[in-house]
């Protein structure tokens, strides 16, 4: 029995064991709500992680694959480079072996056309010993020209030396010895003669490359 206001009585008429009843089940369904609340909370949380998770996931897959792609083209790279490396030694071993390359064609030219009109030659022989390039210019030797030929007279041979020393690529022209002679009756001068080789004569078509990819 619970006295309201205004002189008010209520009265409860149910036994005891149906209002605790009541309680409990009130209780239970208000835990019920409760645990239902905090399992949507821990869902919304699963779904979230999960979402994040599968981000992290693609973030990763994408730069994987960025990474795949830029260590293809390092590699692609690489054998440029290694190509660039051997053709940087093969054009290395092409000038060291050509450094004393001589066009003899272009000897025989200049000879012929520096011999003059009264003498002749009957026999040509040249030999290159250099064995490492030199200013061009400077009076060496790098190899040496042996003729054989004749003229009319002593003074064409004179002629033929002095004609010779003007090449560029001719220097200390030397006569060896000469000799007169009969040919169909008419009194010659057979005569041998040297010329040195000078470094004009190389053809430098090829030069060694440089570290920083010339040539000198």
């Amino acid at each position: 029995m619970t006295e309201l206001g205004g002189g008010m009585v209520r009265v409860n008429l149910l036994p005891p064991e149906i209002a605790e009843k009541r309680r409990t089940r009130r209780m239970l369904a208000g835990l019920v709500v409760g645990l239902a609340g905090f399992i949507v909370v821990l869902v919304a949380l699963a779904l979230f992680h999960r979402g994040q998770l599968s981000s992290a996931e693609d973030a990763l897959a994408q730069q994987q694959a960025t990474n795949r792609e830029l260590q293809t083209k390092v590699v692609s790279l690489q054998e440029y480079g290694r190509l660039d490396q051997l053709l940087t030694q093969k054009k290395t071993m092409l000038a060291q072996a050509l450094q004393a390359e001589v066009r003899w064609s272009t000897i025989l030219r200049d000879v012929s056309m520096l011999i003059p009109g009264d003498t002749w030659l009957t026999s040509f022989s040249g030999a290159v010993s250099a064995t490492a390039v030199l200013p061009a210019g400077q009076a060496v030797s790098i190899g040496t020209l042996s003729f054989s030929g004749v003229s009319f007279d002593y003074l064409g041979v004179a002629g033929w030396l002095v004609r010779m020393g003007e090449g560029k690529q001719f220097a200390n022209p030397y006569l060896s010895n000469t000799t007169k002679a009969d040919l169909a009756g008419r009194k010659v001068a057979n005569f041998s003669s040297t010329i040195d080789l000078t470094p004009a004569a190389f053809t430098r078509r090829y030069a060694v490359p440089t570290a920083s990819g010339g040539a000198k």
